[in-house]
Formats: structure tokens, C-alpha cells, sequence
């Protein structure tokens, strides 16, 4: 699906000439399709993936809490003192 919006924003990207204007309308309009739908697909098997996750552990709320953290973007290691800024 990526490969496929990756084609048609190339297509797009041709320099329109004036008998080629409507063709690159149609590869825009093909672009913004093709992204649309990779972006939806993206969400909707993240969506899905969390989902599932945290109805697996809802019998563990240690396991529970980790995972939430971990969705939230919590818990993350202090970037080490060590490194010169």
C-alpha cells in the first residue's frame, strides 16, 4: 500500500505541460487517494493492535499498566548525564 501512494506521488511530480494538466490532476488525485488509504489501514491495524493487547492482559494490571505506559510513551530512561550536550 505505501509502494503504491509512493507511485503515485511520482507520477504526480511530472511537470504538467498544457495538454498533460488533466493526467496530473488525475495522478495527484490518485496520490491523495492511495495515501489516505495506507494512512487509514496504518491506524486502523494500530488501533487494532493495542486493542488486543490490553484486552490480553486486563487479568494482569501490572502487565496492564505496562502496556498503557507503554502506548502513553511513559517510562522512558533519562538520557544519561554522561553525554556531552
Amino acid at each position: 500500500m505505501e509502494r503504491a501512494s509512493r507511485r503515485a506521488a511520482r507520477a504526480g511530480t511530472t511537470d504538467p505541460s498544457a495538454d498533460n494538466v488533466a493526467a496530473a490532476a488525475a495522478s495527484n488525485d490518485a496520490w491523495t487517494t492511495e495515501r489516505r488509504s495506507y494512512r487509514d489501514l496504518r491506524n486502523r491495524k494500530r488501533e487494532e493492535f493495542w486493542q488486543t493487547k490490553i484486552e490480553s492482559e486486563r487479568s494482569t494490571p501490572r502487565r496492564l499498566w505496562q502496556s498503557i505506559d507503554s502506548l502513553m510513551g511513559r517510562g522512558h530512561a533519562p538520557p544519561s548525564s554522561s553525554i556531552d550536550a
